[in-house]
């Protein structure tokens, strides 16, 4: 840990497009910590269309995503491959897939990270789900939900392999000429 007295590294330094980050170097302060013995937990946030789904792509290329489908056409289209999909309906289904993914080592593909594009988005289906078939709402609804991001926390602290979310950082909406905005 660094003390008081030793100088901070410049904001420069650790730039999303410094060459060192662009050539698949994590900054050093974080690279000597994120090892397969200690992985990461960690969630890309911004606007729509800043590259957090192509982030996750590059950073996690034998990652297993879940996503919407037609999600991460981004990763093909601008990195040349596809990344193995599943396709979850809640963050319920999220949580017992990070539960399960690599029970079975040495009977199947083994993923190094479990990636959730969207979990925004996710958040709202499962929303929707907890109203339309569970019947929930005001407080009772809102319990349920809390739960659920807990256990899918908790599940994610101990996956033994990287878990990487993306997040919108507004909720779709829709201009006042009717034009739909999507989220993020």
């Amino acid at each position: 840990m660094a003390s008081l007295a030793e100088p901070r590294r410049a904001a420069a330094d650790v730039s999303p497009t410094s060459p060192a980050l662009l050539n698949g170097a994590a900054h050093p302060a974080v690279a000597s910590t994120i090892t397969p013995a200690n992985p990461a937990f960690l969630l890309a946030y911004g606007p729509s269309g800043i590259g957090k789904s192509l982030a996750t792509g590059r950073a996690f290329p034998n990652g297993l995503f879940c996503a919407a489908p037609g999600a991460l056409e981004c990763i093909r289209s601008k990195l040349g491959y596809d990344v193995a999909f599943a396709n979850v309906a809640t963050i319920d289904e999220a949580t017992q897939l990070i539960k399960t993914v690599n029970t079975g080592r040495g009977k199947g593909p083994v993923y190094d990270a479990i990636v959730v594009d969207d979990l925004s988005f996710l958040a709202e289906q499962t929303i929707a789900h907890y109203e339309n078939v569970r019947k929930l709402s005001g407080y009772r609804l809102w319990d349920e939900i809390r739960d659920a991001v807990l256990a899918f926390r908790d599940a994610a602290r101990y996956a033994g392999v990287h878990v990487a979310c993306s997040a919108w950082e507004a909720v779709p909406s829709t201009k006042p000429d009717g034009t739909r905005v999507r989220g993020g």
